[in-house]
Protein backbone atom coordinates (compact mmCIF):
# COMPACT_ATOMS: atom_id res chain seq x y z
CA UNK A 1 0.00 0.00 0.00
CA UNK A 2 2.97 2.44 0.91
CA UNK A 3 4.20 1.70 -2.23
CA UNK A 4 0.74 2.74 -4.13
CA UNK A 5 0.61 5.43 -1.78
CA UNK A 6 3.92 7.13 -2.99
CA UNK A 7 4.10 5.85 -6.62
CA UNK A 8 2.48 8.81 -8.75
CA UNK A 9 3.45 6.67 -12.30
CA UNK A 10 2.10 3.31 -10.82
CA UNK A 11 -1.63 5.17 -9.62
CA UNK A 12 -1.73 6.94 -12.95
CA UNK A 13 -1.10 3.36 -15.15
CA UNK A 14 -3.84 1.83 -12.94
CA UNK A 15 -6.11 4.50 -13.17
CA UNK A 16 -5.38 4.46 -17.24
CA UNK A 17 -6.25 0.39 -16.96
CA UNK A 18 -9.17 1.02 -14.95
CA UNK A 19 -10.61 3.18 -17.20
CA UNK A 20 -10.24 1.24 -20.58
CA UNK A 21 -11.41 -2.16 -19.17
CA UNK A 22 -14.67 0.14 -18.26
CA UNK A 23 -14.41 1.38 -21.46
CA UNK A 24 -14.06 -1.45 -23.44
CA UNK A 25 -15.82 -4.15 -21.84
CA UNK A 26 -18.67 -2.15 -20.42
CA UNK A 27 -21.07 -2.73 -23.26
CA UNK A 28 -20.43 -5.98 -23.29
CA UNK A 29 -21.40 -6.63 -19.81
CA UNK A 30 -24.64 -5.57 -21.07
CA UNK A 31 -25.94 -8.84 -22.39
CA UNK A 32 -26.94 -7.69 -26.64
CA UNK A 33 -29.45 -10.49 -27.82
CA UNK A 34 -28.77 -11.93 -31.23
CA UNK A 35 -32.68 -12.15 -32.98
CA UNK A 36 -32.20 -15.31 -35.14
CA UNK A 37 -36.10 -15.67 -35.72
CA UNK A 38 -39.29 -13.49 -36.07
CA UNK A 39 -43.32 -14.58 -35.30
CA UNK A 40 -45.47 -11.97 -36.44
CA UNK A 41 -48.99 -12.41 -35.95
CA UNK A 42 -52.13 -10.72 -36.04
CA UNK A 43 -50.84 -9.67 -39.72
CA UNK A 44 -54.91 -9.01 -41.57
CA UNK A 45 -55.26 -11.02 -45.05
CA UNK A 46 -56.75 -9.37 -47.54
CA UNK A 47 -60.53 -10.45 -48.82
CA UNK A 48 -61.22 -10.19 -52.32
CA UNK A 49 -63.38 -6.84 -53.30
CA UNK A 50 -61.63 -4.96 -49.93
CA UNK A 51 -60.20 -2.17 -50.80
CA UNK A 52 -57.98 0.36 -48.63
CA UNK A 53 -55.37 -2.66 -48.28
CA UNK A 54 -52.22 -1.14 -46.80
CA UNK A 55 -54.50 0.53 -44.00
CA UNK A 56 -54.59 -2.89 -42.28
CA UNK A 57 -52.79 -3.74 -39.38
CA UNK A 58 -50.00 -5.43 -40.31
CA UNK A 59 -49.31 -7.67 -36.77
CA UNK A 60 -46.98 -7.55 -34.02
CA UNK A 61 -43.77 -9.72 -33.44
CA UNK A 62 -44.38 -12.26 -30.19
CA UNK A 63 -41.54 -10.83 -28.53
CA UNK A 64 -41.76 -7.02 -27.97
CA UNK A 65 -38.82 -6.74 -26.01
CA UNK A 66 -36.45 -7.72 -28.94
CA UNK A 67 -38.06 -6.48 -32.16
CA UNK A 68 -40.86 -4.42 -33.15
CA UNK A 69 -42.99 -3.94 -36.49
CA UNK A 70 -42.10 -0.65 -38.17
CA UNK A 71 -45.06 -0.79 -40.95
CA UNK A 72 -45.56 -2.75 -44.07
CA UNK A 73 -46.73 -2.61 -47.56
CA UNK A 74 -48.84 -4.84 -50.01
CA UNK A 75 -47.40 -4.83 -53.46
CA UNK A 76 -49.59 -6.24 -56.95
CA UNK A 77 -48.09 -9.83 -58.10
CA UNK A 78 -45.42 -11.83 -56.63
CA UNK A 79 -42.10 -9.52 -54.85
CA UNK A 80 -39.07 -10.46 -53.00
CA UNK A 81 -37.95 -6.54 -52.65
CA UNK A 82 -38.81 -3.41 -51.48
CA UNK A 83 -38.40 -2.27 -55.47
CA UNK A 84 -42.05 -3.02 -57.82
CA UNK A 85 -45.63 -1.37 -58.00
CA UNK A 86 -46.91 -1.15 -54.60
CA UNK A 87 -50.99 -1.05 -54.17
CA UNK A 88 -52.45 2.59 -53.38
CA UNK A 89 -54.61 2.84 -50.68
CA UNK A 90 -58.01 2.90 -52.38
CA UNK A 91 -56.93 -0.25 -54.62
CA UNK A 92 -59.18 -3.10 -54.86
CA UNK A 93 -58.28 -7.28 -53.93
CA UNK A 94 -59.46 -8.68 -57.14
CA UNK A 95 -59.94 -12.79 -56.83
CA UNK A 96 -57.30 -14.89 -58.28
CA UNK A 97 -54.89 -12.49 -58.43
CA UNK A 98 -51.93 -12.48 -56.18
CA UNK A 99 -50.19 -9.98 -54.04
CA UNK A 100 -47.26 -9.60 -51.72
CA UNK A 101 -47.47 -8.53 -48.37
CA UNK A 102 -44.04 -7.11 -46.80
CA UNK A 103 -44.13 -6.49 -42.51
CA UNK A 104 -40.46 -4.33 -41.88
CA UNK A 105 -39.49 -5.62 -38.44
CA UNK A 106 -36.37 -3.18 -36.34
CA UNK A 107 -34.88 -4.68 -33.91
CA UNK A 108 -34.96 -2.30 -30.57
CA UNK A 109 -32.06 -0.75 -29.03
CA UNK A 110 -28.75 -2.73 -28.45
CA UNK A 111 -30.00 -6.10 -30.44
CA UNK A 112 -28.99 -7.28 -33.61
CA UNK A 113 -30.75 -9.71 -36.43
CA UNK A 114 -28.61 -13.04 -37.08
CA UNK A 115 -26.64 -13.20 -40.55
CA UNK A 116 -29.74 -15.31 -41.45
CA UNK A 117 -32.66 -15.16 -39.73
CA UNK A 118 -36.14 -16.50 -39.90
CA UNK A 119 -39.39 -15.06 -39.87
CA UNK A 120 -43.21 -16.25 -40.27
CA UNK A 121 -46.43 -14.29 -40.94
CA UNK A 122 -49.39 -15.95 -39.06
CA UNK A 123 -47.59 -18.88 -38.93
CA UNK A 124 -46.30 -18.90 -42.53
CA UNK A 125 -42.73 -18.99 -43.64
CA UNK A 126 -42.08 -15.77 -45.26
CA UNK A 127 -39.15 -14.94 -47.15
CA UNK A 128 -36.71 -12.61 -45.60
CA UNK A 129 -34.84 -9.59 -46.66
CA UNK A 130 -32.52 -7.61 -44.60
CA UNK A 131 -31.46 -4.09 -45.54
CA UNK A 132 -29.70 -2.05 -43.43
CA UNK A 133 -30.18 -3.92 -40.37
CA UNK A 134 -33.74 -3.78 -40.41
CA UNK A 135 -35.76 -7.33 -41.71
CA UNK A 136 -38.32 -7.32 -43.99
CA UNK A 137 -40.62 -10.17 -44.16
CA UNK A 138 -42.78 -11.06 -47.57
CA UNK A 139 -45.83 -13.55 -48.04
CA UNK A 140 -47.42 -14.24 -51.13
CA UNK A 141 -51.59 -14.00 -51.01
CA UNK A 142 -53.57 -15.22 -53.91
CA UNK A 143 -57.00 -14.55 -53.86
CA UNK A 144 -59.32 -17.09 -54.53
CA UNK A 145 -60.90 -17.35 -58.65
CA UNK A 146 -61.16 -21.08 -59.95
CA UNK A 147 -59.34 -23.40 -60.65
CA UNK A 148 -58.84 -26.07 -63.88
CA UNK A 149 -58.36 -29.53 -63.49
CA UNK A 150 -56.29 -30.92 -65.60
CA UNK A 151 -54.51 -28.51 -67.95
CA UNK A 152 -52.00 -28.14 -69.75
CA UNK A 153 -50.33 -29.77 -72.74
CA UNK A 154 -52.44 -32.75 -72.56
CA UNK A 155 -52.18 -35.38 -75.53
CA UNK A 156 -55.17 -37.97 -76.45
CA UNK A 157 -53.90 -41.36 -77.39
CA UNK A 158 -52.52 -41.81 -81.08
CA UNK A 159 -55.49 -43.09 -82.90
CA UNK A 160 -54.30 -45.47 -86.34
CA UNK A 161 -57.58 -44.56 -88.43
CA UNK A 162 -58.06 -41.21 -87.18
CA UNK A 163 -60.14 -39.60 -84.40
CA UNK A 164 -63.69 -40.50 -83.98
CA UNK A 165 -66.41 -38.32 -81.76
CA UNK A 166 -65.91 -41.20 -79.33
CA UNK A 167 -62.78 -39.15 -78.62
CA UNK A 168 -62.73 -36.80 -75.84
CA UNK A 169 -60.83 -34.74 -73.37
CA UNK A 170 -62.36 -33.65 -69.96
CA UNK A 171 -61.32 -31.12 -67.59
CA UNK A 172 -62.91 -29.48 -64.45
CA UNK A 173 -63.60 -25.71 -63.36
CA UNK A 174 -64.52 -25.42 -59.65
CA UNK A 175 -65.36 -22.01 -57.67
CA UNK A 176 -62.98 -21.16 -55.13
CA UNK A 177 -64.77 -17.59 -54.37
CA UNK A 178 -66.97 -16.74 -51.43
CA UNK A 179 -69.82 -15.67 -54.15
CA UNK A 180 -71.04 -17.36 -56.83
CA UNK A 181 -69.27 -16.41 -60.57
CA UNK A 182 -69.98 -17.55 -64.05
CA UNK A 183 -67.24 -18.88 -66.30
CA UNK A 184 -67.06 -19.40 -70.12
CA UNK A 185 -64.41 -21.70 -72.33
CA UNK A 186 -63.54 -20.57 -75.81
CA UNK A 187 -60.91 -22.69 -78.38
CA UNK A 188 -58.68 -21.74 -80.43
CA UNK A 189 -60.73 -19.67 -83.70
CA UNK A 190 -59.13 -22.42 -85.99
CA UNK A 191 -60.85 -25.10 -83.91
CA UNK A 192 -64.36 -24.00 -82.81
CA UNK A 193 -65.84 -25.31 -86.22
CA UNK A 194 -64.25 -28.99 -86.14
CA UNK A 195 -64.80 -29.74 -82.05
CA UNK A 196 -67.81 -29.85 -79.81
CA UNK A 197 -67.64 -28.03 -76.10
CA UNK A 198 -70.06 -29.88 -74.27
CA UNK A 199 -70.69 -30.16 -70.36
CA UNK A 200 -73.04 -32.87 -67.84
CA UNK A 201 -76.02 -29.71 -67.70
CA UNK A 202 -79.35 -29.56 -69.11
CA UNK A 203 -79.22 -28.55 -72.82
CA UNK A 204 -75.36 -28.80 -72.47
CA UNK A 205 -74.13 -25.09 -72.55
CA UNK A 206 -70.62 -23.88 -72.91
CA UNK A 207 -71.00 -20.09 -71.83
CA UNK A 208 -72.33 -18.02 -69.35
CA UNK A 209 -72.38 -21.06 -66.56
CA UNK A 210 -73.36 -20.14 -63.28
CA UNK A 211 -70.60 -21.70 -60.66
CA UNK A 212 -72.08 -21.75 -56.66
CA UNK A 213 -70.51 -19.67 -53.98
CA UNK A 214 -67.12 -21.41 -52.64
CA UNK A 215 -67.25 -24.87 -54.31
CA UNK A 216 -69.52 -25.17 -57.23
CA UNK A 217 -67.87 -26.73 -60.03
CA UNK A 218 -68.62 -28.13 -63.92
CA UNK A 219 -66.91 -31.03 -66.21
CA UNK A 220 -66.07 -29.78 -70.15
CA UNK A 221 -65.96 -32.08 -72.75
CA UNK A 222 -63.92 -31.15 -75.98
CA UNK A 223 -64.69 -33.87 -78.92
CA UNK A 224 -64.05 -33.96 -82.30
CA UNK A 225 -67.13 -33.49 -84.65
CA UNK A 226 -65.98 -35.75 -87.31
CA UNK A 227 -63.40 -37.87 -87.89
CA UNK A 228 -59.97 -36.29 -88.27
CA UNK A 229 -57.16 -36.06 -90.77
CA UNK A 230 -53.83 -37.56 -89.69
CA UNK A 231 -51.65 -34.89 -88.46
CA UNK A 232 -51.00 -33.19 -85.14
CA UNK A 233 -53.61 -30.99 -83.53
CA UNK A 234 -52.44 -28.25 -81.18
CA UNK A 235 -55.59 -26.34 -79.96
CA UNK A 236 -55.11 -23.52 -77.37
CA UNK A 237 -58.10 -23.86 -74.59
CA UNK A 238 -58.98 -20.56 -72.63
CA UNK A 239 -61.53 -20.31 -69.52
CA UNK A 240 -62.46 -16.71 -68.22
CA UNK A 241 -64.58 -15.61 -65.52
CA UNK A 242 -66.65 -12.98 -63.50
CA UNK A 243 -68.26 -12.70 -60.25
CA UNK A 244 -71.75 -12.85 -60.70
CA UNK A 245 -73.50 -9.95 -58.16
CA UNK A 246 -70.34 -7.16 -59.38
CA UNK A 247 -69.48 -8.79 -62.72
CA UNK A 248 -65.25 -7.58 -62.13
CA UNK A 249 -63.30 -10.40 -63.86
CA UNK A 250 -61.67 -13.07 -62.42
CA UNK A 251 -58.34 -13.71 -63.87
CA UNK A 252 -58.43 -16.36 -67.33
CA UNK A 253 -56.89 -19.91 -67.42
CA UNK A 254 -55.34 -21.03 -70.84
CA UNK A 255 -53.95 -24.27 -71.41
CA UNK A 256 -53.18 -26.25 -74.43
CA UNK A 257 -54.49 -29.39 -76.05
CA UNK A 258 -52.73 -31.99 -78.49
CA UNK A 259 -54.56 -34.23 -80.64
CA UNK A 260 -52.09 -36.61 -82.40
CA UNK A 261 -53.93 -38.54 -85.59
CA UNK A 262 -51.66 -41.52 -87.48
CA UNK A 263 -52.89 -41.84 -90.74
CA UNK A 264 -53.80 -45.40 -92.25
CA UNK A 265 -50.78 -47.73 -93.17
CA UNK A 266 -51.19 -48.60 -96.91
CA UNK A 267 -49.00 -51.78 -97.84
CA UNK A 268 -46.46 -51.77 -100.38
CA UNK A 269 -45.38 -55.07 -102.85
CA UNK A 270 -41.87 -54.80 -104.72
CA UNK A 271 -41.55 -57.74 -107.49
CA UNK A 272 -38.90 -58.24 -110.11
CA UNK A 273 -38.61 -60.14 -113.57
CA UNK A 274 -36.79 -62.37 -112.47
CA UNK A 275 -33.12 -61.26 -113.28
CA UNK A 276 -32.51 -59.36 -110.54
CA UNK A 277 -33.97 -58.77 -106.91
CA UNK A 278 -35.36 -55.86 -105.99
CA UNK A 279 -36.93 -54.52 -102.39
CA UNK A 280 -38.77 -51.18 -100.63
CA UNK A 281 -36.86 -50.02 -96.94
CA UNK A 282 -40.51 -50.75 -95.91
CA UNK A 283 -43.14 -52.66 -95.80
CA UNK A 284 -46.04 -50.14 -95.40
CA UNK A 285 -46.59 -46.50 -95.41
CA UNK A 286 -49.07 -43.67 -94.49
CA UNK A 287 -50.42 -41.13 -97.10
CA UNK A 288 -47.62 -38.68 -98.17
CA UNK A 289 -44.45 -40.86 -96.91
CA UNK A 290 -41.25 -41.52 -98.53
CA UNK A 291 -40.53 -44.88 -100.00
CA UNK A 292 -36.74 -45.79 -101.39
CA UNK A 293 -36.43 -48.69 -103.81
CA UNK A 294 -33.67 -50.86 -104.48
CA UNK A 295 -33.32 -52.88 -107.32
CA UNK A 296 -29.98 -55.09 -108.10
CA UNK A 297 -29.71 -57.17 -111.44
CA UNK A 298 -27.86 -60.55 -111.55
CA UNK A 299 -24.92 -61.17 -113.49
CA UNK A 300 -25.26 -59.98 -117.01
CA UNK A 301 -27.72 -57.96 -116.52
CA UNK A 302 -28.49 -53.64 -115.92
CA UNK A 303 -31.33 -52.53 -114.12
CA UNK A 304 -33.49 -50.50 -116.73
CA UNK A 305 -36.74 -49.22 -114.83
CA UNK A 306 -39.12 -49.17 -112.40
CA UNK A 307 -42.96 -50.40 -113.31
CA UNK A 308 -46.15 -49.15 -111.17
CA UNK A 309 -48.39 -52.43 -111.27
CA UNK A 310 -51.07 -51.07 -109.22
CA UNK A 311 -51.19 -47.97 -107.67
CA UNK A 312 -50.93 -44.28 -108.89
CA UNK A 313 -47.33 -43.43 -107.69
CA UNK A 314 -44.59 -41.11 -109.44
CA UNK A 315 -41.27 -43.30 -109.07
CA UNK A 316 -38.07 -41.09 -109.94
CA UNK A 317 -34.39 -41.65 -108.33
CA UNK A 318 -35.29 -45.24 -106.83
CA UNK A 319 -37.96 -42.72 -104.51
CA UNK A 320 -41.53 -42.17 -104.45
CA UNK A 321 -44.13 -40.83 -101.84
CA UNK A 322 -46.89 -42.78 -100.61
CA UNK A 323 -50.41 -42.33 -102.03
CA UNK A 324 -53.64 -43.45 -99.82
CA UNK A 325 -53.88 -47.10 -101.44
CA UNK A 326 -51.74 -50.13 -101.94
CA UNK A 327 -48.96 -49.60 -104.04
CA UNK A 328 -47.30 -52.62 -106.23
CA UNK A 329 -44.14 -51.77 -108.00
CA UNK A 330 -41.97 -54.12 -110.06
CA UNK A 331 -38.14 -53.79 -111.06
CA UNK A 332 -37.63 -54.65 -114.37
CA UNK A 333 -34.16 -55.50 -115.48
CA UNK A 334 -32.19 -55.84 -119.19
CA UNK A 335 -29.07 -57.42 -120.28
CA UNK A 336 -25.70 -55.78 -120.54
CA UNK A 337 -24.49 -54.93 -124.09
CA UNK A 338 -21.49 -56.14 -125.52
CA UNK A 339 -18.31 -55.23 -123.28
CA UNK A 340 -20.31 -53.33 -120.85
CA UNK A 341 -20.18 -54.09 -116.78
CA UNK A 342 -22.95 -53.09 -114.68
CA UNK A 343 -22.66 -49.92 -112.44
CA UNK A 344 -25.32 -50.43 -109.05
CA UNK A 345 -26.02 -47.44 -106.70
CA UNK A 346 -27.62 -47.64 -103.74
CA UNK A 347 -29.13 -45.32 -101.30
CA UNK A 348 -29.64 -45.41 -97.48
CA UNK A 349 -31.80 -43.02 -95.46
CA UNK A 350 -30.85 -39.67 -95.86
CA UNK A 351 -31.24 -38.73 -99.85
CA UNK A 352 -30.78 -40.27 -103.34
CA UNK A 353 -27.90 -41.26 -105.30
CA UNK A 354 -27.36 -42.06 -109.08
CA UNK A 355 -24.11 -42.56 -111.83
CA UNK A 356 -24.71 -41.17 -115.37
CA UNK A 357 -24.71 -44.45 -116.79
CA UNK A 358 -26.25 -47.97 -115.85
CA UNK A 359 -23.50 -49.87 -117.52
CA UNK A 360 -19.73 -49.17 -118.95
CA UNK A 361 -16.95 -50.43 -120.78
CA UNK A 362 -13.53 -51.07 -119.47
CA UNK A 363 -11.64 -47.63 -118.78
CA UNK A 364 -14.93 -45.47 -119.19
CA UNK A 365 -14.89 -42.48 -116.46
CA UNK A 366 -17.65 -42.85 -114.51
CA UNK A 367 -19.56 -39.82 -112.56
CA UNK A 368 -21.61 -40.02 -109.26
CA UNK A 369 -24.47 -37.46 -108.11
CA UNK A 370 -25.86 -37.37 -104.51
CA UNK A 371 -29.18 -35.11 -103.36
CA UNK A 372 -29.76 -34.74 -99.70
CA UNK A 373 -32.94 -34.49 -97.88
CA UNK A 374 -33.53 -31.49 -95.72
CA UNK A 375 -31.90 -32.52 -92.17
CA UNK A 376 -29.22 -34.55 -93.88
CA UNK A 377 -25.84 -34.13 -95.31
CA UNK A 378 -23.53 -36.90 -97.38
CA UNK A 379 -21.33 -38.79 -95.53
CA UNK A 380 -19.39 -41.08 -98.12
CA UNK A 381 -19.32 -43.78 -100.60
CA UNK A 382 -18.79 -47.21 -100.22
CA UNK A 383 -17.49 -50.13 -102.10
CA UNK A 384 -19.96 -52.74 -101.91
CA UNK A 385 -18.19 -54.88 -104.77
CA UNK A 386 -16.21 -54.05 -108.16
CA UNK A 387 -12.68 -53.02 -106.70
CA UNK A 388 -13.06 -49.61 -107.59
CA UNK A 389 -11.50 -46.19 -106.15
CA UNK A 390 -13.34 -43.10 -106.09
CA UNK A 391 -12.16 -39.93 -106.79
CA UNK A 392 -14.03 -37.02 -106.55
CA UNK A 393 -17.22 -38.71 -106.94
CA UNK A 394 -15.66 -40.82 -110.01
CA UNK A 395 -14.00 -43.84 -111.04
CA UNK A 396 -12.68 -45.92 -113.67
CA UNK A 397 -14.70 -48.56 -114.74
CA UNK A 398 -13.22 -52.26 -114.36
CA UNK A 399 -13.55 -55.21 -116.46
CA UNK A 400 -16.16 -56.29 -114.08
CA UNK A 401 -19.91 -55.09 -112.33
CA UNK A 402 -19.77 -51.84 -109.84
CA UNK A 403 -22.07 -51.45 -107.26
CA UNK A 404 -21.24 -48.66 -104.81
CA UNK A 405 -23.52 -47.44 -101.91
CA UNK A 406 -24.11 -43.38 -100.68
CA UNK A 407 -24.01 -42.97 -97.05
CA UNK A 408 -26.01 -40.10 -95.23
CA UNK A 409 -26.08 -38.80 -91.77
CA UNK A 410 -28.18 -35.96 -89.94
CA UNK A 411 -26.84 -32.80 -89.60
CA UNK A 412 -26.12 -32.26 -85.88
CA UNK A 413 -26.46 -28.86 -84.33
CA UNK A 414 -23.10 -28.15 -83.71
CA UNK A 415 -22.73 -28.22 -87.40
CA UNK A 416 -25.30 -25.30 -87.59
CA UNK A 417 -23.76 -22.15 -86.93
CA UNK A 418 -26.24 -19.96 -84.78
CA UNK A 419 -26.51 -16.91 -86.28
CA UNK A 420 -28.37 -15.52 -82.46
CA UNK A 421 -25.34 -16.15 -80.96
CA UNK A 422 -23.41 -13.10 -79.22
CA UNK A 423 -19.54 -13.34 -79.55
CA UNK A 424 -19.05 -12.75 -76.17
CA UNK A 425 -20.79 -14.06 -73.33
CA UNK A 426 -22.07 -11.39 -71.25
CA UNK A 427 -21.63 -11.89 -67.47
CA UNK A 428 -24.31 -12.89 -65.73
CA UNK A 429 -25.29 -9.99 -63.36
CA UNK A 430 -28.24 -11.55 -61.58
CA UNK A 431 -27.89 -13.22 -57.96
CA UNK A 432 -29.83 -14.10 -55.42
CA UNK A 433 -30.71 -10.57 -53.74
CA UNK A 434 -30.91 -11.93 -50.31
CA UNK A 435 -27.43 -13.52 -50.20
CA UNK A 436 -26.24 -9.79 -51.74
CA UNK A 437 -28.29 -7.81 -49.14
CA UNK A 438 -27.22 -10.35 -45.97
CA UNK A 439 -23.64 -10.19 -46.93
CA UNK A 440 -23.68 -6.22 -47.12
CA UNK A 441 -25.66 -6.32 -43.50
CA UNK A 442 -22.65 -8.66 -42.22
CA UNK A 443 -20.50 -6.42 -43.29
CA UNK A 444 -22.17 -3.38 -41.86
CA UNK A 445 -22.38 -5.13 -39.28
CA UNK A 446 -18.49 -5.72 -38.82
CA UNK A 447 -17.76 -2.44 -39.50
CA UNK A 448 -19.54 -0.96 -37.17
CA UNK A 449 -18.05 -3.39 -34.45
CA UNK A 450 -14.39 -1.90 -34.89
CA UNK A 451 -15.17 1.50 -34.89
CA UNK A 452 -16.59 1.00 -31.72
CA UNK A 453 -13.29 -0.55 -30.62
CA UNK A 454 -11.28 2.17 -32.35
CA UNK A 455 -13.72 4.61 -31.36
CA UNK A 456 -13.42 3.05 -27.40
CA UNK A 457 -9.67 2.77 -27.31
CA UNK A 458 -9.29 6.96 -28.41
CA UNK A 459 -11.76 7.90 -26.02
CA UNK A 460 -9.77 5.84 -23.38
CA UNK A 461 -6.14 7.30 -24.39
CA UNK A 462 -8.03 11.05 -24.36
CA UNK A 463 -8.98 11.00 -21.16
CA UNK A 464 -6.14 8.67 -19.38
CA UNK A 465 -4.28 11.36 -20.49
CA UNK A 466 -6.12 14.38 -19.46
CA UNK A 467 -6.25 12.67 -16.31
CA UNK A 468 -2.58 11.87 -15.97
CA UNK A 469 -1.78 15.72 -17.26
CA UNK A 470 -4.11 16.82 -14.10
CA UNK A 471 -2.51 14.94 -11.70
CA UNK A 472 1.10 16.06 -13.02
CA UNK A 473 0.08 19.62 -12.87
CA UNK A 474 -0.79 19.51 -9.17
CA UNK A 475 2.16 17.29 -8.66
CA UNK A 476 4.31 19.89 -10.00
CA UNK A 477 2.42 23.21 -7.98
CA UNK A 478 3.01 21.11 -4.48
CA UNK A 479 6.82 20.51 -5.04
CA UNK A 480 6.74 24.32 -6.38
CA UNK A 481 4.95 25.38 -2.94
CA UNK A 482 7.26 23.36 -0.83
CA UNK A 483 10.80 24.10 -2.94
CA UNK A 484 9.47 28.06 -1.74
CA UNK A 485 9.46 26.82 1.96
Amino acid sequence: MNILKNNLKLKLAIIFAAMFFILMFFPMAVSAATITNVAITGAAEPVAGQTKPNVFGYGETTDTSLCFVGGGQWFKGHNISTIGTAMGSSETFVAGQTYTLCVGVKPTAGNTFSANPTATINGVPAHVLMQAGELNAFLVFTMPGFTVTPAGNYTFPAKTEGFTTSDEYKFTVQNTVDEKITVDVKLSDAWTSGFNVTTALPGNPIAGIDLGKGGGKVVFTISPKTTLLPGIYDMKVTVTGKIASTGASLPPKSFDVSFTVNGIKYPITVQNDGDGTASADRDSAELGEKVTLTATPKAGYRFKEWQVVSGDVIISDNIFYMNASPQTVKAIFEPLPAGKYAVNIQTGEGGTAKANVTSAKKGDIVTLTVKEDEGYMFKKWSIVSGGVTIYGDEFTMPDNDVTIKATFELIAESDVPDLTEPSETEPDTTGDLDEINLSKDEENSNTRKWLWILFGVLLTVIIGSVVALVIIRKKEKKQSGNNSN
